[in-house]
């Protein structure tokens, strides 16, 4: 043999062995990639239903929020297991941020401390006076001097005996869906929620809360020609302690009702 075709037999195995190799080892590449590939998007899908779970249609929920399961047409809270079934989906329990949490409309009666900051609207406010007109008290309730079978009358009674005898429909009646309800802490404007959302809270709350007694102390007459009642609401907290919280209810006639526009509380009698 000339060392020419040798050397050509030698240079066609080491090609055959070269491509042998190849076909070895391209699989076993095309696999590794294919496998990474599908462990990325196996990450990335995690993250994105790690990411997706975190937030719901408010946007981003804080640390160690647990939302709320919808079951059998009711709210169950996992971090209050004492609780009974609830009709609104948006307290929150625990201060986490202002930006995700606001004080609800019962933060004082400590049951219900908060709610998301989502479902709230900052609306123009204007403060108004009152009309020096004598509205009397009767029994339970108030009326006008004209007497006590009135609209006005009927509707404060109504919200007192639905925090006594556990009726949130009668509040529900003075309620308009369409209409934003003033929220008033303290005294002052805090912000305005949906007529829904406050029935679905105020319905949990009565549900929730042990009234003791619930006393109309004064009614007084506005010069946009609403009225704001102003009342002592005893109740007893988780503890079994009896606690006091004054509330106001400012109410505007609406055809031949009186309907609710205005809800206040407060630790401290703030006429």
């Amino acid at each position: 043999m000339s060392t020419r075709v040798f050397y050509r037999s030698t240079l066609t195995a080491f090609a055959l062995m070269i491509i042998a190799l190849g076909a070895v080892m391209f699989p076993t590449n095309a696999f590794a990639r294919h496998r990474h590939d599908d462990d990325s998007k196996r990450g990335n899908d995690s993250s994105r239903a790690r990411t997706e779970s975190s937030k719901d249609h408010h946007g981003s929920r804080p640390a160690g929020y647990v939302a709320p399961v919808y079951r059998d047409g009711a709210y169950h809270y996992s971090v209050r297991p004492s609780y009974k079934p609830m009709h609104y989906g948006h307290w929150v329990f625990n201060h986490y941020d202002s930006s995700f949490d606001h004080r609800s409309t019962y933060f004082y009666f400590g049951i219900f401390p908060y709610m998301e900051t989502a479902r709230i609207h900052i609306l123009p406010y204007v403060t108004v006076t009152y009309i020096n007109r004598p509205i009397h008290i009767h029994g339970n309730g108030y009326y006008l001097s004209k007497g006590s079978d009135t609209p006005l009358g009927n509707a404060l009674s109504d919200i007192r005996k639905a925090w006594l005898d556990g009726r949130a429909d009668l509040v529900k009646n003075h309620v308009d869906s369409h209409q934003q309800i003033a929220v008033l802490l303290d005294g002052k404007y805090d912000y305005s929620v949906d007529g829904t959302d406050y029935t679905d809270m105020t319905t949990d709350a009565i549900s929730q809360l042990h009234t003791i007694s619930f006393t109309w102390l004064e009614v007084r007459e506005r010069t946009d020609g609403d009225y704001t009642a102003f009342g002592k609401h005893v109740f007893q907290d988780d503890s079994s302690h009896n606690k006091t919280v004054y509330v106001s209810y400012t109410l505007k006639r609406i055809g031949h009702d009186f309907m609710i526009v205005e809800v206040g509380s407060s630790e401290k009698d703030v006429r």
